[in-house]
C-alpha cells in the first residue's frame, strides 16, 4: 500500500505540471504567410476581425460554422431580394444543366392536361377484357363482342317473347323422362323403366303350365286369386284352405295347407340341409339327428332322475355322460371339476380373428386366438387380451400397482428388496437392498449416497456436506467451518492442497481459510503445479502484492501493466528505456528497473505508438 501511495503522488505532481497556464507563439512561413500549426479558439473565447479587415477563402477551401452580424459587401436582406444576383445566376445556366427539363410547348404536345375524370379512370383497377371494349369502333362491334345478337337492337314493344314467369306458368320444363314418355307408342302392358331412363311396356300373365310362355312377363293374380308358375309353385287361398302348392308334374301337386277355421299365426321351418321331410303318414326311419332338440326330455320314459346328465341311446336305454363326451350349448349351474393326469382338463376353442369377429360376443366369453397366439375374453363391449405375455407385450391402458415399501417395493427385478415403490404422495422412489437411493418429488429429485457420473461421483457426506469428485480431484460445499463454504481440493475433505470460498456480503465473494494468508493466480501458461506463468494477488509480510509470478520448476518472468482506463492508459515497468519499445497512449507511466537519476520514471506525453516517452 505504501508503494501505491508514492505512485499516486507522482501522478498528481505530473498532472499539476501539465495543467499549469502556458503561452506560446504561433509561427507562420514567410513565403506564403501560412501557419505552421493549427490555430484553435477555445470555447468561450473570441477571435475578433477588425472593421475593414478581409478574410479570403481560396478556391477549394472550406469555411464552416461561420456567422457574422455585419453586411457582407453590397448584399443585404434575403437572397430572394437580390435581383442582380438572380440575373447573374440565370446567366450561368447552360443547356446541359437544363437537360432534365421540357419547354412549355414540348410539354403541351407530349402530355395530357390534368383532368379529374381522367385521374379517376386511371385509378380504376381494370382487366384486359374491359379495356378491349374501349377499342370497339361502334355499337354493332360492342354487341358482337358481348354476343347480344339482334335482340339488343329492338326499340319497339317485344310481343313475340315470353317473360320467364309467363313461360314457367304456361309450359312444362324440359325433362328427358317426359320426352321419352311423350314419344312412347301406345301398347298393352305395364309401363316400366329399365333404370337408365328408357320406358317400355311389359306384358302380364296369370301363369300357366306351359314352359317359356310367361318368360319376361309380370305375374298378376288370376280369376281364382292365384299366382302360378309353370310346373313350379302356386300360392293358393280359398274359402276353406290356404297354402302353398308344389307341382311335381302330376295331376295332384304336393301342398302345405292350413285350415281357414281358427286362423292363427302359422310357421313352417325347413332345415338348411338336404333330406326328406317326414310326415305323420310316413313309415320311414327317424334318426337321432332328426330328433335333436325337438322332443322334450319329459316326454320320454326315463330310468332314474331326470337331471339332464343322461342321454337316450338308440337301444332305448339311458346313458350317463362320461369323460370325453362332446356337449352342445349347455349352461352349467354347479362346479365343474376335472380329474386325471393325462389330459389338460379344459381346452379353449381355437378361433382365428375373422372367426372370432363373426361371433355375437357377450361378457365372459373366452377363446384362444390362433391369429394373435393369445387368450382373449369379451368384456361385454369388445374382445380384449386377457393377459400380458412374458415375452413382451404392448399395454393400451394404465398399469396400477400397490404403493409398496422401501423393503418390499411394488415393482421388483428379480430381487424382492430392490425396485420401485411409492414413498409418499406424488413421489416415486428406487430402493436398493431395502435402502432408498433415489426419489423424485414434485420439486425435483433426491439422491441418497453417491451419484456417479462417468469417472466422477457426487456423494452426500451428511451434515449438509456434499462431495463432487472427478478423476481424483475433489470439490466440497456447505458445512465445513461455516455454512455456504465451497472448497476445491486434491485430497477430498481430508485436506491436502485446497482453496475455499464463501459469500462475504451481497454480490461479494471472499477466498479464505481462517488466519492463513491466501493467494489467487490467473495463469498465462500452465504445465504443472510447479511450472506455470500467472498474474497473482497474494500476501507477503502483511503486505498485499499484485504482480506476475512463475512456478518454481518452470515458466518465465513476465512484466505487469496496470491500466487506469479502458482505453489503455497504464503503468508498466521493465529494464531499459521505453522510448521506441513500449507502445502506450498519452498519460501512461513507465518505471525503469535499471534507471538512475532522472531516468527511472518516464511519462508518455505525445504520439500513439512507442515514441513520445519523456524521462522525469
Amino acid at each position: 500500500m505504501r508503494s501505491l501511495y508514492r505512485l499516486s503522488s507522482i501522478v498528481y505532481l505530473l498532472a499539476c505540471t501539465t495543467a499549469s497556464a502556458q503561452t506560446k507563439t504561433v509561427n507562420k512561413t514567410i513565403s506564403n504567410n501560412g501557419l505552421t500549426e493549427n490555430l484553435t479558439v477555445p470555447s468561450g473565447k473570441t477571435l475578433t476581425i477588425a472593421s475593414g479587415a478581409t478574410i479570403t477563402a481560396s478556391e477549394g477551401s472550406t469555411i464552416t460554422g461561420f456567422t457574422a452580424s455585419a453586411t457582407w459587401g453590397g448584399i443585404t436582406g434575403t437572397l430572394s431580394s437580390q435581383t442582380d444576383l438572380q440575373t447573374a445566376l440565370d446567366a450561368k445556366a447552360n443547356a446541359s444543366a437544363l437537360s432534365g427539363y421540357l419547354t412549355t410547348s414540348t410539354a403541351a404536345s407530349t402530355y395530357q392536361p390534368l383532368d379529374g375524370d381522367l385521374t379517376a379512370i386511371a385509378a380504376l383497377t381494370t382487366t384486359s377484357y374491359g379495356r378491349e371494349l374501349l377499342t370497339r369502333a361502334d355499337a354493332a362491334a360492342v354487341r358482337s363482342a358481348l354476343s347480344l345478337g339482334t335482340l339488343a337492337t329492338q326499340t319497339a314493344t317485344i310481343t313475340d317473347y315470353l317473360t320467364i314467369a309467363s313461360a314457367a306458368s304456361t309450359y312444362q320444363p324440359l325433362a328427358t323422362p317426359l320426352t321419352n314418355f311423350a314419344n312412347l307408342a301406345n301398347s298393352a302392358g305395364v309401363l316400366t323403366n329399365n333404370g337408365s331412363g328408357t320406358l317400355s311396356y311389359t306384358a302380364t300373365s296369370t301363369g300357366g303350365d306351359t314352359f317359356g310362355l310367361d318368360a319376361g312377363k309380370i305375374a298378376v293374380y288370376n280369376s281364382n286369386g292365384e299366382l302360378k308358375a309353370a310346373s313350379a309353385l302356386r300360392l293358393t287361398a280359398g274359402p276353406s284352405v290356404m297354402g302353398i302348392w308344389f307341382n311335381d308334374g302330376g295331376s295332384v301337386p304336393g301342398r302345405l295347407t292350413s285350415s281357414t277355421s281358427g286362423f292363427g299365426s302359422r310357421t313352417w321351418t325347413l332345415p338348411n340341409v338336404s333330406g326328406t321331410v317326414i310326415t305323420t303318414g310316413d313309415t320311414g326311419t327317424v334318426t337321432n339327428d332328426m330328433l335333436a332338440g325337438s322332443i322334450a326330455l319329459s316326454k320320454l320314459t326315463i330310468t332314474g332322475t331326470a337331471d339332464g346328465t343322461k342321454f337316450l341311446r338308440d337301444d332305448g336305454s339311458w346313458q350317463a355322460v362320461t369323460s370325453g363326451a362332446t356337449l352342445g350349448a349347455n349352461t352349467f349351474t354347479g362346479l365343474q371339476q376335472f380329474t386325471g393326469t393325462n389330459h389338460a382338463g379344459l381346452q379353449l376353442n381355437n378361433l382365428t380373428t375373422a372367426q372370432r369377429d363373426a361371433l355375437t360376443g357377450s361378457a365372459g366369453m373366452v377363446i384362444w386366438n390362433t391369429t394373435d397366439g393369445r387368450m382373449q375374453l369379451h368384456n361385454g363391449t369388445a374382445w380384449t387380451s386377457g393377459m400380458v405375455r412374458l415375452a413382451g407385450d404392448t399395454m393400451t391402458g394404465a398399469l396400477t400397482l400397490p404403493a409398496g415399501t422401501v423393503s418390499a417395493p411394488a415393482l421388483t427385478f428379480g430381487d424382492s428388496t430392490t425396485g420401485l415403490y411409492r414413498s409418499a404422495s406424488n413421489e416415486i422412489a428406487i430402493t436398493n437392498s431395502g435402502t432408498q437411493r433415489f426419489r423424485t418429488t414434485t420439486s425435483g429429485a433426491v439422491v441418497t449416497g453417491t451419484f456417479t457420473i462417468g469417472s466422477g461421483a457426487i456423494t452426500d457426506l451428511g451434515g449438509g456436506q456434499l462431495s463432487i469428485t472427478s478423476a481424483g480431484h475433489y470439490a466440497f460445499s456447505s458445512g465445513f467451518s461455516a455454512t455456504g463454504l465451497l472448497r476445491v481440493s486434491t485430497s477430498g475433505n481430508a485436506g491436502g492442497n485446497y482453496a475455499q470460498w464463501s459469500a462475504l456480503a451481497a454480490h461479494t465473494a471472499i477466498q479464505r481459510d481462517s488466519t492463513n494468508a491466501q493467494a489467487f493466480y490467473v495463469a498465462n501458461t500452465y504445465t504443472s503445479t510447479t511450472s506455470y506463468e500467472a498474474a497473482g494477488i497474494r500476501w507477503s509480510s502483511n503486505a498485499a502484492i499484485f504482480g506476475p509470478v512463475k512456478g518454481s520448476g518452470g515458466g518465465s518472468s513476465r512484466n505487469a501493466s496496470y491500466h487506469t482506463t479502458e482505453t489503455g492508459v497504464n503503468w508498466s515497468s521493465g529494464s531499459g528505456s521505453p522510448e521506441g519499445v513500449i507502445t502506450a497512449p498519452i498519460g501512461s507511466l513507465y518505471t525503469r528497473t535499471d534507471g538512475g537519476a532522472s531516468t527511472t520514471l518516464y511519462v508518455k506525453e505525445s504520439g500513439t505508438g512507442n515514441t513520445g516517452w519523456i524521462a522525469k
